[in-house]
């Protein structure tokens, strides 16, 4: 099989231009970090990724990359999720929390000592998590981006905006998407040594002109919710089965939001069957709080513990325990009836051209909330490597392989609920949004004051003004995070999204004061510093007014403009 998917693969690519299937995984979390307190609960949002998504991610990818099987697809690792995989403090708590889990499950054997199925599913996961301590230290040493970075065979990585900025909310202004674009483009470079053709726009989140911010960026393709492309001047001629320009000059790939609904869609995707595990009933809320005190967090509380014994069942019917072999057949079967709608669905289209299908996903979804989906899109790889009528690409192949392209000028949207921002502008979070408006005009002017010779006494470059400038910088990128009002939203966690939400701003204000006034507490700052250890070496200057030209207005050459 090893040779005839590589024989089949070359051939395909050989012949003209395919239909083409680009499957983007966007890896993504909040930055998470508190070094003040021995546990933190948001801390395990990390850990519970790291164990549940990205390590299977590798083993899956590295597996088929041992039997000759091509894995194109784009991956988007967020920057902060990549600064806390790359942090040292959380690399040693995340083997901290499997040591938890290791005791929690070994009570757990001692107390199904006589239901042997309900001990076998604990058996499974106690080796489960005996493997990922052996495969982080050993594998990986401990550093998931390498190891992201070496896999090769046909994986691209790409980045998103810096915080996860919800770019049409942070602000009307292009230097305030600038620096959320650049920021990232910044660490990535870093990180990786090259910088990134594509970009994930955070929640698929678009207003006109975010496009020509990209564009100056480098970026040649970005993704769209397809509600963006389907109702944009200028209709486009094949829908949502082709990239289309933007009027910055970047390609549009909208996702194929019906063909998503099949493994997305909360209760009728693939992940509602009711033999898959089901993620909603964790051991944390279901078993008595006495016995589970000693594992959680403390405070008098329940948290979740990450430990799942059911499956989904049917609607109003009993939980069933989870067996685990019968799921794994199924998400097999599902991978290839998925695949083979695929193949039918580009032959139905009956375009004049390749048809292009693009599926974004959140990476989390795949092993976190669908605990088989790792399964899935191995098996999915596997089939995508015997077809001749269809293909898997990366974003960056794609846009490299389009040669004439219908110019259309994309609307408003994003992949929230309704294809909007009512998510996100809900009467639980909106105070948001004018907060954080109010900073980034803030930003922009003292930026620019600075740079024309009207700021703070000290002159720029001196390492107090640049320094504060940056902690300015990094506390309202933090602030313009789009994960704190998504999470009042959803009601998890909610104080503490409201609390990080204010902390950041009240930390620019304070510091902003200080510039303003010429006065920079070192105290302060370095507080601040020690406690967002994130982008070092910011570029403050990406919030600065730009010429056509793309030089900063009152920066150098500025007389010369």
């Amino acid at each position: 099989m090893p040779e005839e998917s590589t024989r089949r693969s070359e051939a395909r690519a050989g012949n003209g231009q395919p239909s083409r299937l680009c499957l983007v995984l966007h890896a993504h979390l909040p930055f998470v970090r508190h070094p003040e307190h021995p546990r933190f609960l948001e801390e395990d949002w990390l850990f519970e990724a790291i164990f549940e998504v990205y390590l299977p991610l590798l083993d899956l990818l590295g597996r088929l990359g041992a039997d000759r099987v091509p894995t194109p697809v784009t991956i988007s690792i967020s920057p902060t999720l990549a600064a806390m995989l790359d942090d040292p403090l959380l690399r040693r708590r995340f083997l901290l929390w499997l040591d938890g889990r290791e005791r929690f499950l070994r009570a757990e054997k001692e107390r199904t000592r006589l239901v042997p199925p309900l001990q076998r599913l604990v058996d499974r996961y106690l080796g489960e998590t005996a493997a990922a301590r052996q495969v982080y230290c050993g594998r990986h040493r401990s550093d998931l981006l390498s190891s992201f970075a070496r896999i090769g065979n046909g994986v691209e990585l790409t980045t998103t905006n810096a915080t996860h900025g919800l770019l049409p909310l942070i602000g009307n202004r292009p230097e305030l998407w600038r620096a959320q674009i650049e920021v990232a483009r910044d660490a990535f470079r870093t990180r990786f040594g090259r910088t990134p053709v594509t970009h994930w726009l955070s929640e698929c989140g678009y207003a006109p002109g975010i496009d020509a911010e990209l564009r100056r960026s480098g970026v040649r393709a970005f993704c769209l919710e397809e509600i963006a492309v389907r109702y944009a001047r200028a209709r486009p001629a094949y829908g949502a089965f082709a990239p289309v320009l933007s009027p910055g000059g970047a390609l549009v790939f909208p996702r194929d939001a019906v063909t998503s609904r099949e493994i997305w869609a909360a209760g009728a995707g693939f992940p509602a069957a009711p033999e898959y595990r089901d993620f909603h009933h964790d051991a944390g809320w279901e078993l008595e709080f006495d016995y589970l005190a000693p594992f959680f967090h403390g405070g008098g509380s329940r948290n979740p513990l990450a430990v799942h014994y059911h499956r989904v069942t049917g609607r109003g019917a009993r939980k069933r325990l989870y067996e685990p072999e019968i799921a794994e057949r199924l998400a097999r079967r599902h991978a290839a009836e998925f695949w083979r709608r695929r193949e039918r669905q580009v032959d139905r289209l009956g375009l004049d051209r390749p048809a292009v299908i693009t599926l974004p996903f959140d990476a989390e979804l795949f092993g976190h909330w669908w605990y088989e989906g790792p399964i899935f899109l191995e098996e999915l790889f596997r089939w995508a490597a015997r077809s001749d009528s269809l293909c898997l690409s990366t974003l960056e192949e794609a846009a490299a392989a389009e040669r004439r392209v219908q110019r259309v000028d994309p609307v408003s949207s994003s992949w929230g609920e309704g294809g909007y921002f009512a998510f996100w502008l809900d009467p639980v979070n909106d105070w948001i949004v004018g907060r954080v408006r109010r900073a980034g005009e803030q930003m922009v002017s003292l930026v620019g004051d600075v740079l024309s010779g009207k700021g703070p006494g000290a002159p720029v470059g001196a390492p107090s003004l640049e320094r504060a400038l940056g902690q300015l910088a990094r506390e309202l990128l933090l602030a313009q995070s789009s994960d704190w009002p998504f999470i009042l939203k959803t009601g998890v966690s909610s104080g503490y999204a409201s609390s990080r939400v204010v902390e950041h701003l009240d930390a620019f204000s304070a510091l902003y004061d200080d510039l303003v006034r010429g006065r920079i507490s070192e105290q302060r700052l370095s507080a601040r510093e020690e406690r967002t250890p994130i982008f070092a070496g910011i570029e403050w200057r990406h919030f600065a007014s730009k010429s056509p030209e793309g030089r900063e207005l009152g920066g150098p050459g500025a007389d010369q403009a």
